[in-house]
Order: structure tokens, then sequence, then C-alpha cells
């Protein structure tokens, strides 16, 4: 039951993704993780009912007449905030876009009158001004507005999945059938391909799905990259007694859930030959291993290492999450043995392919 709760979990922190990385910890906070496609530069978000912080810090003007903020997107330094606010008793009459520049630290804000039925459920912004969203009630309609009101309103001949802006220019439209390019007011097919929504901006040009599947964003259009061949064994090896260990002058890197027992019948020692201690200094002699437990062993002394298990708990969890997160936006310190437990996709830097592995593990 566990592991589907687990499971579970990691779904809905998927699903929250915006450009890529968003979840939600309480009613009244969203917490949201974007990569600028400006300069790759990472970002953490934290939205409350009228507070935003970015990377910690508190900006310096309480949200503008709006108490549920829900969504945002980024490109060059630029904040765009989507939220709505409560009229008459008609819950997402009235939407608020809040916009903050980091770079030149300015903040602005409009209101406009909502003229679809129902809340935004996709949503982007350009460089120009302008919002875009699908409304709850018909996700076939696409609405345009700026500060001025409606701009127009666009008919997709399938619904809508998400909406994507990540070049600040041309904006991409998701839908059930393809791809769509916005062009002169008017969507046009560009493929019929369909990626796994959410879609996120990845870093380094790179566009990926929640199936893991990468795409290049060229001119609005994310198109498929297609993986190299490999060979693969045509017969894997099936021994449930063998464990795999990586062994290095100072680190024995072991799979999820190696227990201190297992650990020992790998390296073939006996009982009372080999000691493991946690960070605390508390010596343990049976259970899962964590990152950082240090092992002491024919005269060596060498520390664990768990891919993906960050916090020394012996297993993979959000509180994994959430410690990747902080370490991407500078908020802890990388040490030497979390970029080994986090560099999942083995490059030796830490970056937002981790964070998406590391949120699949669980």
């Amino acid at each position: 039951m566990k592991k589907y709760i687990n499971k579970f979990a990691a779904l809905v922190i998927i699903i929250f993704l915006t450009l890529p990385f968003a979840y939600i910890s309480a009613e009244s906070e969203r917490f949201f993780y974007l990569v600028d496609y400006a300069d790759d530069q990472g970002y953490q978000i934290k939205i409350t009912d009228d507070t935003v912080y970015i990377n910690s810090s508190t900006l310096n003007e309480e949200l503008p007449n709006a108490s549920h903020f829900y969504d945002c997107c980024v490109y060059n330094g630029v904040f765009s905030f989507l939220g709505y606010t409560l009229i008459n008793g008609n819950l997402g009459k009235q939407i608020v876009v809040f916009t903050y520049d980091s770079k030149e630290n300015y903040q602005s804000s409009f209101a406009i009158i909502n003229n679809s039925s129902g809340i935004p459920s996709t949503f982007a912004a350009d460089t120009y001004g302008k919002v875009y969203f699908t409304s709850s009630e018909n996700n076939t309609l696409l609405y345009c507005y700026s500060k001025s009101g409606l701009q127009y309103t666009s008919k997709l001949s399938a619904n809508a999945l998400q909406l994507l802006c990540l070049d600040g220019k041309n904006l991409t439209v998701i839908t059930t059938d393809g791809v769509y390019i916005l062009r002169d007011n008017l969507p046009y097919l560009v493929n019929t391909y369909i990626p796994e929504t959410p879609c996120f901006y990845a870093g380094g040009g790179i566009v990926r799905d929640s199936a893991n599947t990468e795409y290049t964003y060229e001119d609005g259009n994310p198109v498929k990259i297609e993986p190299e061949e490999t060979l693969l064994p045509t017969e894997a090896p099936n021994n449930e007694n063998t464990l795999e260990i990586i062994e290095s002058e100072k680190y024995l890197i072991v799979p999820v859930g190696t227990t201190v027992a297992k650990l020992r019948k790998a390296l073939g020692l006996n009982l009372g030959e080999i000691s493991v201690t946690k960070a605390n200094g508390k010596a343990i002699t049976s259970g899962k291993l964590g990152t950082g437990m240090k092992a002491e062993y024919n005269g060596l002394e060498k520390y664990t290492v768990i891919m993906g298990e960050l916090t020394s708990e012996g297993n993979i969890n959000s509180r994994d999450l959430k410690l990747m997160m902080k370490l991407l936006t500078g908020e802890e310190k990388t040490t030497e043995i979390l970029l080994l437990a986090g560099d999942l996709d083995g490059n030796g830097i830490l970056n937002t392919k981790d964070l998406l592995a590391l949120s699949k593990l669980y």
C-alpha cells in the first residue's frame, strides 16, 4: 500500500508541473520549479494567498486583489502569475495577471473581466503583454487578453492539454490531436504526434514531456528528438541474490533498499567484519543503508551512496525531491556525496534532468 501511496504522490507532483515543476504542499501554498528558456536559470517559487517568494526571497508588495493565484511562467527573468477573484459569487469572473521583472526589480498587475465560462485551465504569457488561457468549461476555445481586455478568441479543433510560450513570442498549443502554433491569431497544426503533458523546459535547449521524451523547441514547435539505437543484451541476468556494487576509493554505490546484511554478503565478509554508522555517529547492524553512512571493513573507510536517495533515510521520497530543488537553486550547498547521489543522468552536474528522473523513482 505504501508503494502505491508514494507513486500517487509522485503523480500529483507531475500533474501540477507547469514549465517544469510544481507541487502543492497545502491549500494556501503552491510551489513551482521553473527553468528560464532565455538563460537556463532555475527558479524555485512559492505562492501563498498574498505573497510570492522567488528562491526564498519575498517580493516587496503583496499580490494584487487576488487570493487565488495558482499558475506562473518565466522568460528572460520576467515572471507572469495568473490568478482569479470572486465577484458577486462568480468564481473566476475577474482574472488577475501579476508580472515581476527580476532584472529591473519592477512589478505590475492588471485585472480583466473573464469572458469565458469557468476558470482558466491552461495558461501562458508572451513578452508582448498578452496572456493566453483556455477555460475549464471548454478547452477548445483559446482566449487572448492584454491590459486592454479581450483581444481575440480562437477555436481549436480538439481539447487543449497545455499552452507553452517558452521563447517569449511563439505560443504552442498541445491538443489531443497534435501540436499547434498560433500564427496571425489562428492555430496551425505543425505536428500530429501528441507529447505526454505536462511538458516543460529542462535547459540546454531541450523540452521534455512527462514520459521523459526529449524535444527541441524551434520557433514555437517542439520537434521530437529520436533516440539513437542501442544494442541491448538478449537476456538479462536473473539472480536475486546478486547485489551490484560500484566500489571506489571513497564510496560504495549500492542500489536503493540495500541492507547492512546484503552489503556484508556482497563484500564477502563474515559477521563482525564490517561496521556501519550513520552521519550522527550511531552504529547500526541491520536495516536499510542511506546515502552518507560510513562503512568500515578490512582497514578501509568508505561512504555509501544510493542513487536518488539524498536524505540518508534509506528510501526515496518527496523529501529527496525537495532537497534536490534546494540544491538546484543554491538554497542548500551541494557536497561531493550529494552530487554523486543526485547525478542520475551521469553528466557530472545536477540539473533539471536529474530532478525529473528523481520524480519518477518513487
